[in-house]
Protein backbone atom coordinates (compact mmCIF):
# COMPACT_ATOMS: atom_id res chain seq x y z
CA UNK A 1 0.00 0.00 0.00
CA UNK A 2 2.75 2.74 0.71
CA UNK A 3 4.35 2.12 -2.84
CA UNK A 4 0.94 3.17 -4.03
CA UNK A 5 0.73 6.53 -2.29
CA UNK A 6 4.70 6.80 -2.96
CA UNK A 7 3.62 6.45 -6.61
CA UNK A 8 1.12 8.59 -6.88
CA UNK A 9 3.33 10.93 -4.86
CA UNK A 10 5.95 10.54 -7.66
CA UNK A 11 2.96 11.29 -10.54
CA UNK A 12 2.18 14.42 -8.97
CA UNK A 13 6.00 15.67 -8.52
CA UNK A 14 6.27 15.01 -12.22
CA UNK A 15 2.68 16.93 -13.11
CA UNK A 16 4.22 19.87 -10.58
CA UNK A 17 7.81 20.01 -12.03
CA UNK A 18 6.18 20.02 -15.53
CA UNK A 19 4.57 23.08 -14.36
CA UNK A 20 7.01 25.18 -12.39
CA UNK A 21 10.80 23.82 -13.33
CA UNK A 22 9.93 22.28 -17.16
CA UNK A 23 12.76 20.78 -18.90
CA UNK A 24 13.34 18.77 -21.69
CA UNK A 25 12.41 15.33 -19.48
CA UNK A 26 9.84 13.04 -21.62
CA UNK A 27 7.75 13.51 -19.08
CA UNK A 28 6.87 17.02 -19.66
CA UNK A 29 6.03 16.62 -23.39
CA UNK A 30 2.40 17.44 -24.26
CA UNK A 31 2.12 19.16 -20.48
CA UNK A 32 0.59 22.89 -20.59
CA UNK A 33 2.90 25.61 -21.38
CA UNK A 34 2.44 26.76 -18.09
CA UNK A 35 1.64 29.90 -16.36
CA UNK A 36 2.98 33.97 -17.13
CA UNK A 37 2.59 37.14 -14.90
CA UNK A 38 0.81 39.36 -16.65
CA UNK A 39 1.62 42.78 -15.25
CA UNK A 40 -1.08 44.78 -16.97
CA UNK A 41 -3.80 42.79 -14.51
CA UNK A 42 -1.62 41.74 -11.78
CA UNK A 43 -2.39 38.05 -11.98
CA UNK A 44 -1.01 34.79 -13.36
CA UNK A 45 -2.61 33.93 -16.32
CA UNK A 46 -2.25 30.31 -18.82
CA UNK A 47 0.21 30.62 -21.86
CA UNK A 48 -2.54 28.88 -23.36
CA UNK A 49 -4.65 30.88 -25.60
CA UNK A 50 -2.21 34.21 -24.45
CA UNK A 51 -3.51 36.02 -27.83
CA UNK A 52 -6.36 37.56 -28.21
CA UNK A 53 -8.28 35.28 -30.18
CA UNK A 54 -7.38 31.84 -28.56
CA UNK A 55 -8.27 34.00 -25.17
CA UNK A 56 -11.52 32.90 -24.49
CA UNK A 57 -11.38 29.37 -26.17
CA UNK A 58 -7.50 27.87 -24.66
CA UNK A 59 -7.03 26.66 -20.83
CA UNK A 60 -10.85 27.32 -20.63
CA UNK A 61 -10.32 31.09 -21.18
CA UNK A 62 -7.41 30.82 -17.99
CA UNK A 63 -5.92 33.72 -19.93
CA UNK A 64 -9.04 35.68 -19.65
CA UNK A 65 -8.66 35.39 -15.79
CA UNK A 66 -11.80 32.89 -16.25
CA UNK A 67 -12.80 31.06 -13.24
CA UNK A 68 -9.10 30.96 -11.86
CA UNK A 69 -10.45 30.28 -8.45
CA UNK A 70 -12.10 27.51 -9.49
CA UNK A 71 -9.35 25.74 -11.97
CA UNK A 72 -6.05 26.76 -9.50
CA UNK A 73 -7.89 25.14 -6.48
CA UNK A 74 -7.63 21.64 -7.82
CA UNK A 75 -3.46 22.49 -8.00
CA UNK A 76 -3.36 23.76 -4.60
CA UNK A 77 -5.67 20.53 -3.19
CA UNK A 78 -3.11 18.31 -4.99
CA UNK A 79 0.02 20.32 -3.93
CA UNK A 80 -1.61 19.58 -0.37
CA UNK A 81 -1.88 15.99 -0.99
CA UNK A 82 1.45 15.94 -1.90
CA UNK A 83 2.94 17.75 1.01
CA UNK A 84 1.21 15.34 2.84
CA UNK A 85 2.53 12.23 0.90
CA UNK A 86 6.03 13.54 0.80
CA UNK A 87 6.24 16.36 3.69
CA UNK A 88 9.84 17.09 2.48
CA UNK A 89 8.29 19.33 -0.22
CA UNK A 90 6.75 21.74 2.43
CA UNK A 91 10.18 22.73 2.62
CA UNK A 92 10.83 22.78 -1.47
CA UNK A 93 10.88 26.92 -2.38
CA UNK A 94 10.18 26.46 -5.94
CA UNK A 95 6.99 24.54 -5.27
CA UNK A 96 5.93 26.26 -2.80
CA UNK A 97 6.34 29.37 -4.60
CA UNK A 98 4.69 27.82 -7.51
CA UNK A 99 1.26 27.30 -4.42
CA UNK A 100 1.16 30.52 -3.18
CA UNK A 101 1.70 32.11 -6.29
CA UNK A 102 -1.66 30.51 -7.28
CA UNK A 103 -3.29 31.24 -3.75
CA UNK A 104 -2.17 34.95 -3.98
CA UNK A 105 -3.91 35.46 -7.22
CA UNK A 106 -6.88 33.79 -6.38
CA UNK A 107 -7.83 34.76 -2.39
CA UNK A 108 -5.02 37.65 -1.63
CA UNK A 109 -5.58 38.68 1.77
CA UNK A 110 -2.90 41.34 1.97
CA UNK A 111 -4.11 44.82 0.17
CA UNK A 112 0.11 45.34 0.55
CA UNK A 113 0.81 43.12 -2.25
CA UNK A 114 1.46 45.10 -4.49
CA UNK A 115 1.72 41.94 -7.23
CA UNK A 116 -1.71 41.02 -7.02
CA UNK A 117 -4.95 42.81 -6.45
CA UNK A 118 -6.62 41.83 -2.80
CA UNK A 119 -9.50 39.07 -3.17
CA UNK A 120 -9.72 39.47 -7.19
CA UNK A 121 -12.20 36.30 -7.06
CA UNK A 122 -14.71 37.98 -4.56
CA UNK A 123 -17.79 40.17 -5.62
CA UNK A 124 -17.98 41.89 -1.80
Amino acid sequence: EHSHTQSCANLLLRGFQCLYAPGPAPECNGAPMGLYYDSAWHGVASREGFTDTGCRTADFGNACYNDHHYHFSYFVVSAAVLVKLKPEFALNTPFVSFVDTLIRDTANPSVQDSHFPQFRSFDW
